[in-house]
């Protein structure tokens, strides 16, 4: 229980329909014995009256005697002398209450009077004791009722949550468990399907180039290259989709390591500026094979920044190596890295062809592929960026895309200062 048992709006109303009852019936009880006691006190005055009246007339000269017995009463000398006289004649206390003739000079209607108050409190306190069960029962059923409606995937019952007490607390709580419900039922069904078109895409992805070297081990096994440099070129050819199935599927285990979880980065204090150099010189090989200008700036500036050097490399490395494959031959590509006080800002920008406005939201998804980008010769997987938007993510920043057809595309990733 959430706090005291007052505080429940049917508790309280049961106590006070209670307390309402018992005072009643102890007012009326003090009020009615008083009214007997008096009636009591006066009969047995009467009585008195009637016997001293009685005795005095028999015994005119024993007159200031008796009056003196009735009023004054008795020394324990006559009294005892009396209680004697009274056995002889089976006068005692164990004479039944309603036999006396006091008692019989009473009206019987105090008696039903007493009995009547006592079964009308009760009537009301079993009425008020049924009412608020009943108000109970009736919130605990519709609760049920609720319950097994949500359960069969209708999460549009509402229970109520005004008032006080546990109830509209327990209807608040089952709103708000009906809520996460259907939530999780959501992101199940888009899991699901995101799952199974990833599957698909996967398949897809791995199936062309293990068609190509299948076709090339076919073509070698039947005889069909017989010059040795053609030879060469097709196991070349086989060596590099296998490249890119090994590349594809290590990328796929990273991309999954990461969204659940099990990845803990050693981050370092360390030049940022420093980790995207070392990505300029492994994909030097790859701009300069495309006679691209790779631009930085003549003076990079040392930015610490806590991070995990192998996997921001990995992320830079697929940003940068992407503006190499969509610029066009002998086209730019310009790198920069700067600070303010609260942020660390790094932006690679190109000359290349350019994402569609309606493209730019899906770009971090795995397996996109844009419109123009699809019309491209050289084509990615659509997982390098998604990877890359991760470890951005893991490290506390925000990767964020510009875009104009035909003429390039700025990819700014930016870091909180810590």
């Amino acid at each position: 229980m959430r706090g005291p048992i007052l505080k429940n709006r049917e508790y309280r109303r049961l106590l006070i329909a209670f307390t309402a009852v018992s005072i009643t019936i102890v007012v009326f009880t003090v009020v009615f014995t008083g009214y007997i006691r008096s009636n009591l006190n006066r009969e047995l005055i009467n009585n008195n009256i009637a016997v001293m009246g009685h005795i005095v007339d028999k015994h005119p000269e024993l007159e200031k005697d008796i009056v003196g017995y009735f009023t004054k009463g008795l020394d324990e000398a006559d009294a005892e002398k009396a209680v004697n006289i009274a056995l002889k004649y089976g006068y005692t206390d164990e004479i039944p209450f309603y036999s006396t003739p006091i008692a019989k000079s009473l009206p019987n209607q105090f008696a039903v009077i007493i009995s009547v108050v006592t079964v009308f409190g009760m009537v009301i306190l079993l009425y008020s004791i049924y009412a608020a069960f009943n108000r109970l029962y009736g919130s605990l059923s519709d609760l049920s009722f609720g319950a097994e409606k949500i359960m069969r995937g209708n999460f549009d019952i509402k229970f109520p949550e005004e008032g006080e007490g546990e109830l509209p607390i327990l209807g608040f709580q089952f709103n708000q468990m009906s809520k996460r419900l259907q939530l999780t039922l959501e992101e199940l069904k888009s899991e699901k399907e995101m799952l199974k078109n990833m599957l698909s895409d996967i398949s897809h992805q791995i199936k062309t180039p293990l068609s190509s070297v299948r076709m090339f081990n076919e073509l070698l096994l039947e005889g069909a290259v017989d010059k040795p440099e053609e030879r060469q070129e097709f196991l070349e050819k086989s060596v590099a989709q296998l490249d890119r199935m090994e590349w594809l599927v290590l990328t796929m285990l990273k991309l999954s390591r990461l969204e659940a979880g099990v990845i803990e980065f050693n981050r370092n204090h360390s030049d940022l500026a420093g980790t995207l150099k070392e990505v300029v010189n492994n994909l030097d090989s790859a701009w300069k094979a495309k006679r691209q200008k790779l631009i930085t700036a003549p003076e990079v500036p040392v930015v610490i920044f806590p991070h995990d050097r192998d996997w921001m490399s990995e992320a830079l490395e697929n940003i940068v190596k992407n503006a190499i494959d969509y610029t066009p031959e002998g086209g730019e590509i310009r790198l920069d890295i700067g600070e303010t006080d609260s942020t660390i800002v790094l932006t690679v920008e190109d000359s290349g062809a350019g994402i569609s406005p309606e493209d730019i939201p899906h770009i971090f998804k795995r397996f996109y592929q844009g419109k123009n980008i699809a019309n491209l010769s050289r084509k990615g997987s659509g997982i390098g960026l998604a990877l890359s938007k991760l470890i951005v993510e893991k490290h506390g920043g925000l990767i964020q895309v510009k875009s104009v057809l035909s003429r390039g595309t700025t990819f700014a990733i930016t870091f909180p200062r810590r």
